[in-house]
């Protein structure tokens, strides 16, 4: 078997439209550059470039997995998100770019209530944080926010925490775990982000088989309609009279369609909801 570079991403590009998978060129090549640290054009220059048994043996184990279905961002370890390098396995949800669309929006409020107010929206939470995507994304954009992030996940925590480590951010976002807001001691939150578990019974059934396969389902089961998440988020925002002004509430599926009017005198949610796009 040749060790050319030239060859050897040739028999993988074939090894992986053989496993049926549908973009195996392009994935074959991205495995490569990543084995290999090298930029795509570098894979072209270096076309005739030996590969050491180690790398050969590194690119092959990707491959494995590849064909068996593992998402790419799992098998290298790492995914961009809005402008972040991010650490990601098996234990968190892989960041989608529709969640990026939920930053963008959340950054447009913060930057509108922070014009008209002249004040700081802070703190904001991000709840059921998995990797950090959400709420790292956010503290690099304002630098002078603090952000606190949760999850009910321990092993979420830690990729999460890995990230804020790596991306400098240590010091301005802050994790606990807790389940949504029941542990939140702030006597006020400026914006609540999360773009928790969504989908129903019915969609879990027709997820295909690299994510269900590989991906927390604990991260993606939103109970038999997939609101079970927003009916608890909701109801834990504190009562209006206790804020002067509502906290917003930054989520990325049809919250209005779910929320119903406050039984007899109960105190109405003090909460904005701001909705976005169904990621579904």
């Amino acid at each position: 078997m040749s060790h050319y570079l030239i060859d050897v991403l040739k028999d993988a590009k074939n090894y992986l439209l053989k496993a049926n998978i549908e973009m195996a060129e392009l994935e074959a090549e991205f495995l490569l550059e990543a084995v290999l640290n090298l930029a795509k054009y570098e894979l072209y220059l270096q076309s005739d470039r030996l590969l050491s048994n180690s790398e050969l043996q590194l690119y092959h184990n990707f491959l494995e997995r590849r064909k068996k279905g593992e998402p790419i961002a799992y098998i290298i370890g790492q995914q961009d998100f809005f402008s972040l390098s991010l650490y990601v396995d098996k234990r968190v949800l892989i960041p989608r770019p529709e969640t990026e669309l939920l930053v963008e929006i959340a950054i447009k409020i913060i930057e509108e209530i922070e014009e008209d107010s002249h004040n700081k929206i802070s703190p904001i939470i991000d709840l059921a944080t998995g990797s950090g995507a959400i709420a790292l994304s956010l503290a690099k954009s304002f630098p002078e926010l603090l952000i606190i992030a949760n999850d009910i996940s321990e092993d979420a925590l830690e990729v999460a925490k890995l990230n804020t480590i790596a991306n400098k951010l240590n010091e301005q976002v802050k994790y606990f775990r807790g389940n949504w807001l029941e542990a939140i001691k702030e006597n006020s939150l400026g914006m609540i982000i999360s773009n928790p578990p969504y989908l129903s019974e019915e969609d879990l059934n027709e997820l295909s088989s690299d994510v269900f396969n590989f991906e927390p389902i604990l991260a993606l089961d939103g109970g038999k309609d997939g609101h079970t998440a927003y009916l608890k988020i909701i109801p834990q925002a504190k009562p209006a009279e206790v804020e002067p002004e509502p906290a917003k509430v930054i989520t990325p599926t049809h919250v209005e369609q779910i929320l119903t009017p406050p039984a007899n005198n109960a105190p109405k949610p003090a909460v904005e909801v701001q909705d976005t796009v169904s990621t579904s």
